[in-house]
């Protein structure tokens, strides 16, 4: 049988079908929109905070859960729920008030049952429902910017890949790192002598494979450090050392953190933290060496022949002797590899220590150290002489160390021989 309004029906039934397209717009865009916020929070917490394992699998059961929700919500319950054809007919007149509900009554009123004039205006309000359909439009029946919009903002969380990517991994319990947004540049600069190269090294340790900075400095130095920032600069720096101590620094405003350690005694080790920043590479390692020094000092003065004396052993650094004589300086240098020369004066000549043993006769003031070093000169001494025992720097990082000796030639007393008669 033949629809008495074709055209409305034919009206109805587009409506119809935009209606579920836009249940579906709804459905999805509603459930991705707060997927999306939801996927937004996530990525903060864990951008931000980088939030343990346990709350990520917490965020993804949120994630997985509400979309399901909100799908069922959303999406069927509205499509089980969509209007017949006079509620479609509601919608149309919704949209145009000049209708004056026509299109609902052509659609409800039935001629079953009726008298001859009651058929006639049915008659004639579908004629004039049929009339007007053809001018009516849907474009403003259904209003689509809701939806548009949800998908829109769903969107967004695609606008950056590589870190969806990465948050997408860490997500579902992966242990992706997140791009490290500081780099922090550790410094260590030291004043060196062109004759002695610093003796600093850095590179992966074998043990664990993580950077070292190691250096080495004498006890008492003053040691500059400085962190420079790139990337995102952090408000502070922190060093925290081998002991446990922190120590806070700050840039004021600019890119580069400075302190400096004071007379350092002791070695020690820190490692800088600032922003993102939190592998603590590389572990700075400054290894503190005592200069080398004369812990003991022995004079050995053989007399000329003529004058009979027995050789002399004297535990000082300055003596008189009679000229002509031979003398031998012994030293006993600390730490262990150090090595020393005799500088004479005013002559300015040099003589390098041999290694030689320390005589007997005096106790050391300190446990053995090091194989004793002597001085020795074959030839008279005959003027006064001052000396300095020089201690070269084992390494780069150690400040020579210098004992001051003297000696003064005493010329021998003429011989006197008196003559005793008693018989006389």
């Amino acid at each position: 049988m033949a629809s008495p309004t074709p055209q409305l029906d034919h009206l109805l039934v587009r409506l119809s079908r935009r209606l579920t397209g836009l249940i579906w717009l709804h459905g999805l865009a509603t459930a991705l929109c707060a997927l999306a916020l939801w996927t937004l929070f996530c990525f903060c917490a864990d951008w931000f905070l980088h939030v343990p394992a346990p709350v990520r699998w917490l965020h993804l059961l949120v994630w997985l859960g509400a979309p399901l929700w909100l799908f069922y919500r959303e999406l069927l319950r509205p499509l089980r729920r969509r209007p017949d054809p006079a509620g479609l007919a509601v919608l149309v007149e919704r949209a145009h008030g000049e209708l004056d509900q026509l299109l609902v009554s052509a659609v409800e009123l039935d001629c079953g049952g009726r008298e001859a004039r009651g058929r006639e205006l049915v008659y004639r309000v579908r004629a004039k429902a049929e009339a007007r359909v053809a001018e009516l439009n849907l474009t403003g029946v259904l209003d689509t910017r809701g939806p548009c919009r949800r998908l829109g903002a769903a969107a967004l969380a695609l606008s950056y890949p590589n870190l969806a990517a990465i948050f997408a991994s860490r997500l579902f319990g992966a242990a992706t790192p997140w791009p490290q947004r500081t780099h922090l540049t550790v410094e260590v600069p030291l004043m060196y002598s062109d004759e002695l190269p610093p003796m600093a090294t850095s590179g992966a340790s074998a043990e664990d494979g993580r950077e070292r900075l190691e250096l080495r400095v004498s006890r008492g130095t003053d040691v500059p450090v400085h962190i420079s920032a790139r990337g995102q600069v952090p408000a502070e720096v922190l060093l925290v050392f081998g002991s446990g101590e922190h120590l806070t620094l700050g840039s004021g405003g600019a890119e580069r953190f400075s302190t400096v350690l004071r007379s350092v005694q002791q070695d020690i080790s820190f490692r800088a933290y600032g922003g993102d920043d939190q592998d603590g590479e590389p572990l700075v390692s400054i290894t503190v060496l005592s200069p080398p020094d004369v812990s003991d000092l022995a004079l050995v003065v053989e007399p000329p022949a003529y004058s009979g004396l027995p050789t002399e052993l004297l535990f000082r650094g300055d003596a008189e002797v009679l000229a002509g004589s031979r003398l031998t300086v012994h030293a006993r240098l600390t730490p262990p590899g150090s090595s020393g020369h005799l500088r004479l004066l005013p002559a300015d000549s040099r003589s390098e220590l041999v290694p030689a043993a320390f005589p007997p006769g005096r106790r050391r003031r300190s446990r053995p150290t090091h194989l004793p070093r002597r001085w020795s000169t074959p030839r008279p001494l005959a003027s006064p002489d001052r000396g300095r025992l020089l201690c070269p720097p084992s390494s780069w990082h150690s400040p020579p160390c210098a004992t001051a000796l003297s000696s003064a030639p005493r010329t021998a007393c003429a011989t006197r021989i008196r003559v005793s008669s008693p018989w006389r």
